[in-house]
């Protein structure tokens, strides 16, 4: 389906990118230490321990390939990738739920709570931001 055609492209762009180890690792790094997840009490502290990570993948790359200054950017540029089919992922679960009866496994009712509460983070992130614009603007 379409997830799987996702999840196949972004692999087969990911491979002209020639990572080694070192670099993969750094970039799964960044992505697991990520400030914008829910439910997070402060976000702040984890986009602090996710700085050195940027910097050393940064670092590491332009060495690795002094004449390639974009590949950093290029591979920050794939997370954006990640998390898109990420959440496609998501909303093919919910899909699932829907269509399925009965009771998911624990696993996949977890995904979902998740899921809906994120939704209603970003919601109320958008919402307040706009709310302070707007505020600001009046004064």
């Amino acid at each position: 389906g379409p997830l799987t055609d996702q999840v196949f492209t972004f692999a087969g762009q990911l491979l002209p990118l020639e990572m080694d180890e070192t670099e993969s690792g750094l970039l799964s790094a960044i992505c697991l230490v990520s400030g914008d997840r829910q439910d997070l009490e402060e976000p702040s502290k984890v986009e602090v321990l996710q700085e050195p990570l940027l910097e050393a993948l940064k670092i590491y790359s332009r060495k690795r390939r002094p004449s390639m200054p974009l590949m950093f950017p290029k591979a920050l540029m794939k997370i954006t990738d990640l998390r898109t089919i990420s959440a496609k992922g998501a909303e093919r679960v919910v899909t699932l739920k829907m269509e399925i009866p009965g009771s998911m496994p624990p696993l996949i009712e977890e995904m979902l709570e998740d899921l809906q509460n994120f939704q209603n983070s970003q919601q109320t992130r958008v919402i307040s931001s706009h709310h302070i614009t707007c505020s600001s603007v009046s004064l």
